[in-house]
């Protein structure tokens, strides 16, 4: 690594600018589809360009140099954009050894259940609406919970095992 000798972003060659560089490639990758940035950690004539582009588009004096507002701006936009991109968190919470669920229970899995089945009827027109999620296991639960069973190519009971549960967390997780 070159060290900074003046600490001027324009001519060093640094981490810095490497890190500058990456977020600048994930803004215009989202925004235009490709980019030329480089991730040399040298502040050259792409770089440059890419920082005018981003302070055009964020309002800010188009100088093509990094100062605090700049850097907020490019930093900012593009932890909001690593953060919309980011895999959802897995629905796990159908413990091992878990009773299964069935109409009549009442408790915080059956909630958790209730609330994947009406996110998934609000996305697939042919599973009916369900019960307001409420942790009562209802009749409306055990007709959801059928369909996607069969969907599954489970048995259609209307109970929640562990294998119906991860029939319907793949499919919860897959589109969230």
């Amino acid at each position: 690594m070159t060290p900074i000798t003046r600490n001027d972003i324009t001519t060093d060659r640094a981490d810095h600018v490497r890190e500058l560089q990456q977020y600048l490639r994930i803004i215009r990758r989202e925004k235009d589809g490709a980019t030329d940035v480089p991730i040399d950690g040298f502040f050259g004539p792409l770089t440059a360009a890419a920082v005018r582009q981003s302070q055009q588009e964020g309002g800010l004096p188009e100088s093509g140099a990094v100062d605090r507002a700049t850097w907020e701006w490019i930093f900012a936009n593009a932890q909001q954009i690593i953060c919309l991109r980011a895999l959802p968190t897995p629905v796990q919470a159908f413990g091992m050894g878990q009773p299964p669920l069935r109409v009549g229970d009442s408790s915080d899995s059956v909630h958790v259940l209730q609330v994947m089945l009406a996110t998934l009827a609000a996305r697939f027109t042919n599973l009916p609406a369900n019960d307001t999620p409420n942790g009562v296991y209802t009749a409306a639960t055990a007709d959801a919970v059928r369909l996607l069973q069969r969907q599954a190519g489970l048995a259609a009971t209307g109970v929640v095992d562990k294998p119906t549960w991860d029939a319907i967390t793949i499919l919860y997780n897959q589109g969230i």
